[in-house]
């Protein structure tokens, strides 16, 4: 991924806070993920998977907002409390 696209996800998901957050919360880190099918192959099942995070994120930053959104996930679909 150039630099270029990297600084513009960035700068996507800092505005998103921005116009979200009601109480000045700042960007601090971020994981990106995503999946792509060639529209040749769809039916096949071979699937590319995409994973953005910042260059100079520590490793574990990325692990724990991975195992946070996994505990959200898992949680909210057993309607449990996080």
């Amino acid at each position: 991924m150039s630099d270029k696209t990297r600084a513009g996800i960035e700068d996507a998901i800092r505005a998103h806070i921005a116009d979200e957050s009601t109480n000045g919360d700042m960007l601090t880190g971020f994981v990106v993920l995503a999946t792509s099918f060639p529209s040749a192959v769809i039916e096949d099942g071979f699937a590319s998977y995409w994973r953005v995070w910042p260059k100079t994120q520590p490793i574990h930053i990325t692990l724990g907002l991975l195992e946070q959104y996994r505990s959200s996930y898992y949680a909210a679909s057993s309607n449990e409390e996080i």
